[in-house]
């Protein structure tokens, strides 16, 4: 199937629910699914028709596919096989390796992540990676008659190959590589510290829910999330940040039942857009741990009054000075005064002060009560109950 337009947009989704890798605790992860290249965000199927020009013993070669490429490298030196494999389709290049197998398996990871990188030097695929924010892409093979994945994807119900330590390789594969990409383009915020956790959260959420489903069917039911590009303007930006007498206010309530992992997803959200370079907002990232957050700033008075507010709403808090062993960066920053926190609201309403202070921030009303609903607190009515 040929690239569409379809093929390098979509819409982000979350997906949400009582958790097998969280032993049946609730969570919540945005996610993009793809499979057939013509489809929404096809672009990132082996199969998508974005030509890669990689080295051989015989010279450079074009192939016109990654699969085209991942096929040949399970026997490199046969050019007989390399020029069959350059004569077809995707699928041809597919079934002619179905006779070949793989000397060690890590040469099968180094395949794959030569021709996707090599491929991310397209600048179209670029943008779409980008446009994908930070949420869990999933190779979602279930919705396939034959030939389902369950070690490069998710075979249906997300399960995988019992040698499989994770599945959905290719998917992690894709956030590992999106990562470099922010690292370059200095959206550190951006960052999904561990991608593989992240998948295996989404994996936990399917099995104990919709084992019986493939993701791909099941998407297009799911809601979008906060950061669906079909939710947010591309061009989106902060309005002056007014941060510093708004912080108290901030941590005046604490967060409601949903994950604090899907919190921390929506605060990263928030930092997406591109700000003035006077914003005086501090970074924010999920920790290493489940269930919290760090936020980071270049100075110890800061840190130290942040952690102290925190404090007095009951949260449980440790504060990291220049020992920090993984700083964050930013604006051309190194930020080692980080405070990390664990969040343990019950709220079913947002304090009044985050409210305002979420406006201040965006001035839209929509919006806002979009990022309040994900966070886990009641959806605040249009207009009036914004100021209440």
């Amino acid at each position: 199937m040929p690239l569409t337009a379809r093929s390098y947009k979509g819409a982000i989704k979350k997906l949400s629910g009582p958790s097998n890798h969280l032993q049946g605790r609730p969570d919540s992860v945005d996610i993009v699914a793809f499979d057939r290249e013509g489809a929404e965000w096809g672009i990132f199927s082996n199969y998508a028709e974005i030509p890669i020009e990689m080295q051989t013993p015989y010279g450079k070669r074009t192939f016109p596919t990654v699969e085209h490429y991942f096929q040949y490298q399970k026997d490199p030196q046969d050019k007989k096989y390399l020029d069959k494999i350059l004569a077809g389709d995707a699928q041809n290049a597919r079934d002619l390796g179905q006779s070949k197998k793989w000397a060690d398996f890590r040469l099968a990871d180094e395949a794959m992540q030569r021709a996707i990188q090599e491929k991310l030097k397209n600048p179209k695929v670029q943008d779409a990676l980008r446009d994908t924010g930070n949420a869990c892409l999933i190779e979602d093979t279930g919705s396939r008659a034959n030939n389902q994945d369950g070690n490069w994807g998710w075979k249906k119900g997300g399960t995988i190959d019992s040698f499989a330590k994770t599945g959905n390789k290719l998917g992690i594969l894709w956030m590992e590589e999106r990562n470099r990409l922010y690292q370059q383009d200095g959206n550190y915020s951006m960052i999904v510290k561990n991608p593989a956790e992240v998948s295996e959260r989404a994996r936990g959420v399917m099995t104990k829910n919709y084992g019986n489903t493939d993701l791909i069917s099941l998407s297009a039911r799911l809601p979008n999330a906060a950061n669906s590009p079909k939710n947010t303007p591309k061009n989106d930006s902060f309005p002056s940040s007014r941060v510093k007498s708004s912080l108290k206010g901030l941590t005046q309530g604490q967060t409601g039942q949903e994950s604090s992992a899907a919190v921390s997803a929506v605060i990263r959200t928030m930092m997406t857009a591109k700000a003035p370079s006077s914003i005086e907002l501090p970074m924010v990232s999920k920790g290493q741990m489940n269930g919290t957050f760090k936020i980071a700033f270049d100075n110890p008075a800061d840190a130290a009054a942040f952690k102290g507010l925190l404090q007095k709403q009951g949260f449980e808090t440790s504060y990291f000075g220049n020992g920090e062993r993984y700083p964050m960066q930013h604006g051309g920053k190194t930020l080692n005064h980080i405070v990390r926190f664990e969040n343990k609201g019950s709220s079913s309403e947002i304090p009044k002060e985050a409210l305002e202070f979420l406006k201040q921030k965006f001035n839209d009303d929509d919006k806002v009560a979009s990022i309040v609903e994900q966070m886990g607190f009641e959806r605040p009515a249009p207009k009036q109950s914004m100021h209440r």
